[in-house]
């Protein structure tokens, strides 16, 4: 569901930044944002399982999510 809501929403961010003056250079670093972050927190994901458990780390995960959405 996020995945489908991020891919929905990218294209909408672009124009909005594009009406309000942004250079395509800074459009296209903030598209590029979450994929690098992706890929740079696959790296730790391994280790985080194996030091807490798969599902404490899932649970942690959905933790901030849930609170945000209150």
């Amino acid at each position: 569901m996020f995945g489908a809501a991020q891919g929905l929403s990218y294209p909408l961010f672009s124009l909005l930044m594009q009406k309000q003056g942004m250079s395509p250079a800074m459009i296209g670093l903030s598209a590029a944002m979450m994929p690098l972050g992706l890929i740079a927190s696959a790296a730790f994901v391994p280790a985080a399982v194996r030091f807490v458990g798969a599902r404490n780390l899932a649970s942690a995960a959905r933790s901030p999510l849930q609170s945000a959405s209150c």
